[in-house]
């Protein structure tokens, strides 16, 4: 049997990463509005959506599946990292993939193109998303992504990190970004 750190079979730790709201414990798990966020032992009690809440390990791995069909597409001829994004919204998958210029600045980002590709559908309500890289270790998007993807989704969004098709590690839009700029602090002023 092949162990992960802490010695844990790799399907345990999988597992875990794919765990949604009220499946065990730990920090973060049932975070939202309301009393209590989950840290330590025990369940959240809030009302928001918690990391990858209403998504089953089933929807993770189609999501995932979607990510890496997209990094399959991208066009990175110059750094070789390849990277896929799906998000999921009520209407079905929007994929985006990186696409590089020889002029650097002008390169997309996988989170981007997708970003840009379901606004352009009118799909502005997303579910979950996922991004795809090579590894071993799960790339998170970059911070002009994160800002990208706060002006749609919301804190309590979950992103799936996705390794060789497996969601390696599920965090929240709100722990990827904590503090975003948002039309929130633009309304507020006087």
């Amino acid at each position: 049997m092949s162990t992960a750190r802490g010695g844990e079979s790799k399907a345990a730790v999988r597992k875990k990463a794919v765990r949604t709201k009220g499946e065990g414990k730990g920090k973060g798990e049932g975070k939202g509005k309301g009393k209590g966020k989950g840290k330590g032992k025990g369940e959240g009690k809030g009302k928001g959506k918690g990391k990858g809440e209403g998504l089953t390990a089933a929807a993770w791995a189609k999501l995932a599946r979607a990510a890496e069909q997209a990094r399959g597409r991208a066009y990175a001829p110059y750094s070789g990292y390849h990277v896929g994004a799906a998000i999921l919204t009520a209407e079905g998958v929007v994929l985006g993939c990186n696409v590089e210029n020889a002029s650097y600045p002008m390169c997309v980002c996988a989170e981007a193109a997708a970003v840009a590709s379901a606004v352009g559908q009118g799909r502005t309500r997303w579910q979950a998303v996922a991004v795809a890289t090579e590894g071993p270790e799960p790339g998170a998007p970059c911070g002009a992504c994160r800002q990208i993807l706060a002006e749609f989704g919301d804190p309590d969004l979950p992103v799936g990190l996705v390794v060789g098709g497996r969601v390696a590690r599920v965090v929240t839009l709100g722990e990827l970004l904590p503090h975003a700029f948002s039309a929130r602090v633009l309304n507020a002023r006087a």
